[in-house]
């Protein structure tokens, strides 16, 4: 494994990957340590455990000096798993923070037809390097969406509530600041790589640092006094890296 390589590579980011990573650590150790009561909290870990398996996956293909066309492709076909994976938690976690019933139908029905479309592009095209960026996209339309959603949803429904005591208010708000950050930066994704691959470096730092406040908004949620978003009596019931 070439050791420098991947120093260089988390030096060109200032580190930040690293960050991410334990940010997401976090958010795993702290579930398995509170073992929270709200089940809809599982959604968060997956989606942490998700981004750190991916994480390790590119950093190991990374790490080896020959090049290699089999690890290269399966680096970048893992970015599809993940992105489906982190697409679907975030929605049932949104889902299962919001009252109305054909909104809830609705988010399920995006996340049973974004997996298709999803798999479709990928296999249609199954030797390309390049990453679709409309499936980067369309996944983060979708996330804000249900993110606004679920704002105008908790203001108009309880406008005297206290947002900081509504325990999902942190995970969907570090959703939202997410991918309202990097969803227009992927759009231009592969011109960047391929014409100005200096500067896309210096934009995947803000990607590094938006998962990093995602995992800490989190750990917010499960951290203490919180018990992972358990509700209070009379409170309503109520997951790219691209590396």
């Amino acid at each position: 494994m070439n050791w420098g390589h991947l120093l260089e590579r988390a030096e060109n980011v200032f580190y930040t990957n690293i960050l991410a990573d334990i940010a997401g650590l976090l958010v795993v150790v702290l579930y398995l340590s509170r073992r929270p009561k709200n089940k809809s909290t599982l959604y968060l870990v997956l989606m942490a455990v998700a981004f750190l398996l991916q994480s390790l996956l590119v950093e190991w293909v990374a790490s080896h000096s020959e090049k290699s066309a089999l690890r290269s492709r399966i680096a970048h076909d893992s970015l599809y798993v993940y992105l489906g994976v982190e697409l679907s938690c975030s929605l049932l976690f949104i889902r299962s923070h919001t009252r109305s019933i054909p909104v809830k139908k609705i988010l399920l029905w995006a996340i049973l037809l974004f997996i298709p479309y999803m798999f479709y592009f990928w296999l249609s095209n199954p030797l390309a390097t390049d990453f679709n960026s409309n499936i980067l996209t369309t996944e983060g339309f979708l996330i804000i969406l249900a993110c606004v959603y679920f704002f105008f949803e908790l203001l108009t429904g309880r406008p005297d509530k206290n947002l900081f005591t509504e325990p999902a208010f942190w995970s969907i708000s570090g959703m939202l600041v997410l991918f309202t950050v990097i969803t227009p930066v992927f759009l231009l994704v592969n011109f960047f790589i391929h014409n100005r691959e200096s500067l896309f470096y210096r934009l995947y730092i803000a990607n590094n640092i938006c998962y990093s406040l995602l995992f800490v908004t989190f750990a917010v949620t499960m951290g203490p006094g919180k018990k992972g978003g358990e509700q209070k009596s009379g409170s309503r019931d109520r997951v790219i890296t691209y590396n």
